[in-house]
């Protein structure tokens, strides 16, 4: 029996990877809007490919720019 690749992962192990619900990994597969690999129906996560993904979505704030209000009296 071989074993599982540790470079890959199932749904439940994307979903504990990125702390959502399983649907949540399903549904964005559905989508096509996160990278994956289906062999035979079976869905994989490159973690790597998911890291990328995550990435992606990452928002940098900018040091230099700040908001300020004025209060009114």
């Amino acid at each position: 029996m071989s074993q599982p690749s540790p470079d890959f992962l199932t749904v439940q192990e994307a979903s504990i990877f990125l702390n959502v619900k399983q649907s949540y990994i399903r549904h964005l597969v559905f989508q096509k809007k996160i990278p994956h690999i289906k062999l035979n129906g079976i869905v994989r996560f490159s973690i790597s490919e998911l890291i990328a993904f995550v990435e992606k979505y990452k928002i940098h704030e900018n040091p230099t720019t700040s908001v300020t209000t004025k209060r009114k009296n």
